[in-house]
């Protein structure tokens, strides 16, 4: 094989990998919209009972009453005064926070969280990643 052939053949690996690439981001948005709907329609559970809920995808309601930004950017919606005695926290990554506004002005407000609820350090929590998973009930 020459030379020639050589790049033409790294050209389409690199094409094909791009496009795989791509078409993953889009497939993984498409899952995420479609688990990540707005609350509204849904029954949603209390944030004392997410923790019968891991594992699923589903939407856990209650009021915001503290929210904390770690040194790493993470930010934290707590429905507790001490989070570590809730049993259910909701997460903001922080390469996820330039998608979100003002997150203090949750402070007091009904909010509904959808998206999985897993579990983390012993605690039921949702990972936001789009502000479609926040509905802040009127």
């Amino acid at each position: 094989m020459t030379r020639r052939q050589n790049a033409w053949i790294l050209v389409g690996i690199f094409i094909a990998a791009t496009l795989g690439a791509v078409s993953g981001y889009f497939y993984g948005q498409a899952r995420l919209r479609r688990w990540a709907r707005p609350a509204a329609g849904r029954d949603c559970h209390d944030f004392r009972d997410a923790p019968d809920y891991i594992g699923e995808a589903g939407c856990v309601e209650g009021r915001i009453l503290d929210v904390y930004t770690s040194g790493r950017g993470n930010s934290f919606l707590n429905f507790c005064v001490n989070y570590q005695d809730c049993p259910f926290n909701a997460v903001i990554f922080s390469e996820d926070m330039k998608k979100f506004g003002n997150l203090t002005a949750l402070l007091g407000r009904q909010v509904q969280i959808s998206g999985l609820i897993e579990i983390y350090k012993g605690q039921a929590e949702i990972k936001i990643r789009d502000p479609v998973q926040i509905r802040v009930e009127p």
